[in-house]
């Protein structure tokens, strides 16, 4: 039977944080909009309720509030830390 060490401080923050910052970085890369606009029209179209959360960005809001209204639908926004949360109401249309 192997033992490893044993952790007798915190020591996973500093390895967990760099993993969560590439994350975004690539998040970010993907296309938070593209996202945004795919997932308003699915609940327009299936008069649906669709929950998305993407990276927290400088427009993303302002993009969430053109594509709901582009789209007809109702949005609801919720501010995180690192990210936003996006609900998209296809049940309520504009």
């Amino acid at each position: 039977m192997r033992l490893d060490q044993i952790l007798t401080r915190s020591e996973h923050p500093s390895a967990h944080s760099s993993y969560v910052e590439v994350g975004l970085s690539v998040a970010r890369e993907c296309g938070s909009v593209d996202t945004l606009e795919a997932m308003a029209r699915l609940a327009s179209q299936t008069a649906s309720v669709i929950h998305v959360v993407v990276p927290r960005d400088a427009r993303v809001v302002d993009s969430a509030r053109a594509i709901a209204r582009n789209a007809g639908v109702h949005l609801t926004v919720d501010l995180m830390a690192c990210t936003v949360r996006a609900r998209f109401d296809g049940t309520h249309r504009q």
